[in-house]
């Protein structure tokens, strides 16, 4: 992951984001890989909700996949836990987070999404709202399908 400059962005000479870069060779060399990386892209362009981390863009050259997204100001959930030593959050503050993951998850279900990989590490913080990410292992499930794990 790597910091850059959205210099695309309208209204804005340059407004910081997100590149996530990975290698075209490693994706296209396991059948298993191209299948989620579909279902990835799938996700990140589709969901458009306050409370998931959507791209940018997402696009490919001859070596790379780059995804580019917001720049989260405010980290993990995992390392706001990891502050607070062992201690619970307070139950105001535990309501809010639990909320918006909810109006997340409620995105991805209009859209028939499932994570498959939900924890504090995907999700990120931006301006005091948080976001659920890291969609590597979602999958599109329609009404009446099944799913296996």
């Amino acid at each position: 992951m790597f910091k850059g400059h959205d210099l695309n962005k309208l209204n804005t000479a340059d407004e910081l984001c997100a590149v996530k870069l990975v290698e075209r060779n490693k994706i296209y060399s396991e059948p298993l890989l191209i299948d989620l990386f579909k279902n990835e892209k799938l996700a990140l362009t589709t969901l458009q909700g306050n409370y998931v981390l959507n791209s940018r863009d997402v696009f490919e050259e001859k070596d790379y996949i780059y995804n580019i997204g917001p720049l989260c100001n405010g980290g993990d959930l995992r390392k706001l836990l990891n502050k607070r030593h062992g201690k619970p959050l307070p139950e105001k503050e535990a309501r809010v987070i639990f909320r918006q993951m909810l109006l997340g998850m409620q995105e991805m279900q209009k859209h028939h999404f499932v994570h498959r990989d939900l924890k504090p590490e995907n999700t990120f913080i931006n301006d005091n709202v948080f976001k659920i990410a890291d969609f590597g292992f979602c999958q599109v499930c329609k009404p009446g399908q099944t799913m296996d794990f």
